[in-house]
Order: C-alpha cells, then sequence, then structure tokens
C-alpha cells in the first residue's frame, strides 16, 4: 500500500497524516536527487581536459553512490555496484593526481624543500601514464549512465520514492559514526567512505529540509584530512616505483616527511570525528526528523489539460 496515498476507509490521524506527507515528499526529492547526479555526470563529460572530467564524474558518482545508500533492496544495491565499478575504472588515471597531491601537502606543511619536491614532482610526471585515453573513460561513463537512468525510470526509482529517508541518514549516521583503529590506513580508508556517504546525504538533506548544511561542512573537512592521509598511502609506492634505486636518499626523504604528516593528520582527525559524531545515533535521528517536520511542502506537481 502506498502510504502517502491511504485507502478511504482508513482514517488517519493528523500526526500519521504528517508523517504520511513527510515521507512523500522526502522519497520524490531523494528520486529527484539521484537523477541530478547523473545529470551532472553527464555534464562532466564535456569538460575541457581529461583530468577535470575525471574528477568531477568521479565527484558526481560519489554523490550519487551516497544517496543511493538510503534506498534499500537489491536493486538500489546492484546500482550502487555499478556506479563503484564505473567510478575504479578511472581511478587509475586518478592516481598520479593523487601522488602530486600529496607532494603538494608535504611541501605547504614545510616537511620538504622547494627543491626536493620539485625533484620528487618531475620524476612523477616524466613517467608515462597507463591510464585509458580520455575517449575510452567517456565511453565507459556514457555505457554506465544509460543503464543508470534505465534502473531509475524503473526498480531503483520506485523504491526511493517509498524509501524511509529519516532510517537512511540515521544508518548513515551510525555507520560514520563507528570509531576506527586510528593507527591502521585501512580503517581510516573505510572511515573516510563513510564520512564521504554522512557528506552528501547532509547536503541532500540542507537542500530539501534547511538542515545538514553546517554538518556537511564540517565532514567535508574531515574528508579532507582522511584524503590527504589516502593520498599519501598512495605516493609512496608510486614514487617508489618511479624513482626506482637511484634517488635513494630522496624517496628516505619523502617517506620520512610522509609519516611526520600522517601523524598530524591522524590526531586531527580523532579530534574532529570525535566532535562530528558526538551524539548517538539515537539522537541524531531525533533531531532529523524534528527538522523534516518543519521543512515546507513539496509543490504538488502541474497538471495539464
Amino acid at each position: 500500500m502506498d502510504i502517502a496515498s491511504p485507502p478511504p476507509e482508513v482514517d488517519l490521524s493528523p500526526s500519521e497524516t504528517l508523517a504520511a506527507r513527510i515521507a512523500a515528499d522526502m522519497g520524490a526529492a531523494l528520486a529527484e536527487a539521484l537523477t541530478a547526479r547523473l545529470d551532472q555526470a553527464a555534464e562532466a563529460l564535456g569538460a575541457d581536459g581529461p583530468a577535470e572530467m575525471v574528477h568531477e564524474v568521479r565527484k558526481a558518482l560519489k554523490d550519487y553512490r551516497a544517496l543511493l545508500r538510503l534506498v534499500p533492496g537489491p536493486e538500489a544495491k546492484a546500482a550502487r555496484r555499478d556506479a563503484a565499478a564505473t567510478a575504479r575504472q578511472l581511478s587509475e588515471a586518478r592516481d598520479r593526481q593523487a601522488a602530486l597531491d600529496a607532494l603538494e601537502a608535504l611541501s605547504h606543511a614545510g616537511l620538504l624543500d622547494s627543491g626536493q619536491a620539485e625533484r620528487a614532482q618531475q620524476v612523477l610526471t616524466e613517467v608515462p601514464s597507463a591510464a585509458a585515453e580520455p575517449a575510452d573513460h567517456r565511453r565507459e561513463v556514457t555505457d554506465f549512465l544509460e543503464r543508470a537512468r534505465t534502473s531509475l525510470a524503473g526498480p531503483v526509482g520506485a523504491a526511493a520514492r517509498e524509501t524511509d529517508v529519516a532510517a537512511g541518514l540515521a544508518k548513515g549516521y551510525r555507520r560514520a559514526r563507528t570509531k576506527p583503529d586510528f593507527s591502521q590506513a585501512q580503517t581510516l580508508h573505510e572511515l573516510r567512505k563513510a564520512v564521504v556517504t554522512h557528506r552528501y546525504q547532509m547536503a541532500f538533506l540542507a537542500d530539501v529540509a534547511g538542515a545538514g548544511r553546517k554538518r556537511a561542512r564540517k565532514a567535508q573537512r574531515l574528508r579532507d584530512i582522511l584524503g590527504i592521509h589516502q593520498d599519501l598511502e598512495a605516493l609512496r609506492p608510486i614514487l617508489a616505483e618511479a624513482l626506482g634505486t637511484h634517488h635513494e636518499a630522496l624517496m628516505s626523504d619523502v617517506a620520512a616527511a610522509s609519516r611526520t604528516l600522517q601523524r598530524r593528520l591522524v590526531k586531527a582527525a580523532r579530534a574532529q570525528h570525535g566532535d562530528l559524531f558526538e551524539r548517538p545515533a539515537k539522537v541524531f535521528a531525533a533531531r532529523i526528523a524534528r527538522r523534516m517536520v518543519k521543512a515546507p511542502p513539496r509543490p504538488e506537481p502541474a497538471t495539464t489539460g
């Protein structure tokens, strides 16, 4: 039964009617947001350069996958996996840029002097890239978008419109709130993914209910810290392969600087995670529910004829 359209014989109380309206509004907004994220990915295909195209497509797909996590059911899970597989196909083009970003972070932190950073950057940029040509990436993304739009026009879109968005947001909060082993790079990587999901979900809530934008900004700052930590993890093997055995002193300096910066990042991440996820999930869920009640009703669809 569609909770937003009960049969005539069901006499809903005012609170039940309000809950039904909120659920229907949030579900409809979620379905529209998923379509908008696919539109963003399609628009990114027109970017001038391959690096910008990959960056913007990956960003749109992260947002799309984060919103799909709100939707229960096997169809949404399959759609999320399809998006993840497409993003992984683009990741190789991102690896070198991540290493360059890590070198920039080390230099900005004062842990590498300008000469060391420039030498390392030169070595990385001189190594031929194994990434596919931009046209190949665009074809892969175009094929994905066709599949995604088909599923969104069918079972995934239907499931999104019936989704208990508040419950999904609380689930995402609990996932990101789980304290990791801050000494392990892999658990920090998993935390980063959970924080990214929470960040995009809060941005969605801000768009449709006017609440969550501050949390989204805080989550983005935590994600940035964890992202630099991951870039540093990627830098060491990439740079070691590029340098070979001819620049052992430079590799040693970069490795030592990376460890120092990662210790600082872990300390900052621990503090920000504790602040952002201080409240129990039940308290968070209650606050979200109250803000949804205050959200203005969505306009009725336009009719013709």
